[in-house]
């Protein structure tokens, strides 16, 4: 398996249709299209993140999931979806059209709220291709300090053992995805977006029971649905049960790195997948990478960003 050149990388631009509000006491959410409305030294979040994106010389092409009408007015190069649902239909709009045009072998999966700095992206794609070939590769920011985060204080993080470690860290997630979509339960991935998405900024105890609960039951109607029409039901007790195993790891915070990459890829990638290339493993990155784990979701983290160019 050849590692790619390029990677086409989909930055989803939708709008906030959350009903589950964060626990962010003490600071104010921010409304609107955040990558337009924000802007660094005239310029909105979203075309600084596609210039730095682009200068990396490693994602092309860079297409952008939202609404025509919103994003047209900015006259970016790159290309746009028209799309306006949910975070994980947003997605799956994004992802199916570049399967059915060209079925890239890697697909990057980013949004547009966040700023990604150069020495970041430098930093975590040096450990993407140092790894290469992967099923599946995502950054998470360590956070051996906590007042580094500084407005984004209030953002919840996980507690699991790296590489080579023997102590739990604190890390948040970047958001920042490879992965290889032919090989991916992508219904599944679709909905475990929208779930994560609804839940941010709520304890890991809460996204844990919510995530589970909700994707179960999406999983069962489905396979209700394939038996009325004859065919063989996708579910399987090994996917449920390493469901439950990451959802009580991660609230444990006692996860090792290692074991968290394989119940992720059980769950993750097809059966044909992994039994045609059983020695494919996907890898979680633990590494400084601030700027990506950074999403801009408060009125005090647009000011941060506006005041001093960078979160």
């Amino acid at each position: 398996m050849e590692p790619p050149t390029t990677i086409p990388l989909v930055i989803l631009a939708g709008r906030d249709r959350s009903s589950e509000r964060p626990d962010r006491a003490g600071y104010h959410d921010l409304g609107g299209f955040k990558a337009i409305e924000t802007q660094i030294e005239g310029k909105p979040l979203i075309q600084v993140a596609v210039e730095r994106f682009r200068a990396t010389g490693l994602f092309d092409p860079i297409v952008i999931a939202g609404p025509a009408k919103i994003y047209e007015q900015l006259g970016l190069q790159e290309r746009l979806i028209d799309t306006d649902k949910t975070f994980g239909a947003n997605l799956g709009a994004a992802v199916e059209t570049l399967i059915t045009e060209c079925a890239p072998p890697q697909i990057a999966i980013t949004t547009s709220d966040i700023v990604p700095e150069t020495e970041d992206l430098e930093r975590v794609l040096g450990d993407y291709r140092a790894h290469l070939p992967l099923e599946w590769w995502m950054a998470l920011h360590r956070v051996d300090d906590p007042d580094q985060l500084r407005s984004s204080a209030y953002k919840p993080r996980y507690r699991i053992v790296p590489h080579g470690e023997r102590e739990p860290a604190a890390v948040l997630p970047g958001h920042l995805v490879i992965v290889n979509a032919m090989a991916a339960r992508r219904r599944l991935i679709y909905k475990i977006f929208d779930l994560a998405y609804a839940s941010r900024g709520k304890s890991v105890a809460y996204r844990r029971v919510y995530i589970v609960r909700r994707a179960i039951i999406t999983l069962l109607g489905a396979d209700l649905r394939r038996i009325f029409r004859g065919q063989t039901p996708v579910i399987t007790a090994s996917l449920l049960w390493h469901g439950f195993r990451l959802a009580n790891a991660l609230r444990r915070g006692d996860v090792e790195i290692g074991e968290m990459e394989d119940m992720a890829r059980t769950m993750w990638a097809t059966r044909q997948h992994r039994r045609r290339f059983p020695d494919l493993r996907g890898r979680f990155a633990v590494l400084p990478c601030r700027s990506l784990a950074r999403d801009v979701d408060t009125e005090e983290e647009a000011m941060e960003l506006t005041q001093k160019g960078t979160l």
